[in-house]
């Protein structure tokens, strides 16, 4: 697991996950295999599920869910 500075002690991390040393990442759940890249910030409360790609700069707020639902073909992604 790679993780960042900037991740506090109360982040519940999957296995696998990488995070970019310039996140932010405190008192949110994330998923195995998920990917956070640089200057994201992911608040307390949020829940990031497996495999997921959050890309740089994205902001995700208390309260939010992201997870992944299926590939149905590697260009499309199913959504809720």
């Amino acid at each position: 697991m790679e993780l960042s500075d900037n991740v506090d002690s109360d982040v519940r991390l999957g296995k696998d996950v990488r995070v970019h040393h310039s996140a932010n990442i405190y008192g949110c759940t994330v998923g195995d295999e998920t990917r956070i890249g640089a200057f994201a910030e992911i608040q307390r409360g949020a829940q990031v599920g497996a495999r997921c790609k959050i890309s740089s700069h994205a902001f995700v707020c208390d309260g939010v869910t992201i997870r992944r639902l299926g590939v149905h073909r590697p260009s499309c992604v199913l959504h809720e």
